[in-house]
């Protein structure tokens, strides 16, 4: 009986962590599709956040990757015989699946912010960083060398939101549901 609980345990982190791939790549598809099929530009907050698409994506597959070859598909070794070495690996995975959404959300909510005008973004924000002693000069001749798509201004909305407000919205979506895996998980049983 104490395998079957485990094993809903773990197949619930393992479900959520597959869940995470799944949004992720869908999410960058579209991110893409809409960059090289129509045509919308990213800024560089814009590919900041796809940044930590790209890490979330990379993390659930390399777990569920490890969970395959735990549960002996890809090699003779037991699954049960491997519970608290999984269990461990899991819950890790989906600690570190929760910052990185935590850190996506409030990337996404310092975008969104500036794209509605509640603070102003800064040069940083722009894809080049300023010398401390640069002349006028050298600020003119940086801004006009670079085709750069300000962070402020939403190139596209869809229902009233642009896409960093949607950002925000499946990054809290994700962040949430990885923090109920953990919080069920810790509360069935320790995590050893």
């Amino acid at each position: 009986m104490r395998y079957l609980t485990n094993y809903v345990r773990l197949a619930s982190l393992s479900s959520r962590l597959r869940l995470g791939a799944k949004l992720a790549f869908s999410l960058l598809l579209v991110a893409y599709a809409l960059q090289y099929l129509f045509g919308y530009q990213p800024c560089v907050l814009c590919l900041q956040q796809r940044a930590l698409w790209w890490l979330l994506l990379l993390l659930c597959t390399l777990s569920q990757l490890f969970v395959q070859f735990s549960s002996g598909r890809f090699s003779s070794g037991r699954f049960f015989g491997q519970l608290p070495s999984l269990r461990r690996a899991l819950y890790l995975s989906s600690q570190i699946a929760l910052l990185v959404m935590l850190a996506s959300l409030s990337l996404s909510l310092y975008h969104a912010g500036g794209e509605r005008g509640l603070w102003s973004l800064t040069l940083l924000c722009e894809g080049f960083a300023l010398k401390p002693d640069a002349s006028i000069e050298e600020l003119r001749e940086l801004l006009l060398a670079r085709d750069v798509v300000s962070c402020e201004q939403v190139s596209l909305r869809l229902l009233g939101l642009s896409l960093a407000e949607y950002n925000a919205i499946f990054s809290l979506l994700l962040a949430l549901l990885f923090a109920d895996g953990l919080w069920r998980a810790g509360r069935a049983g320790r995590v050893s």
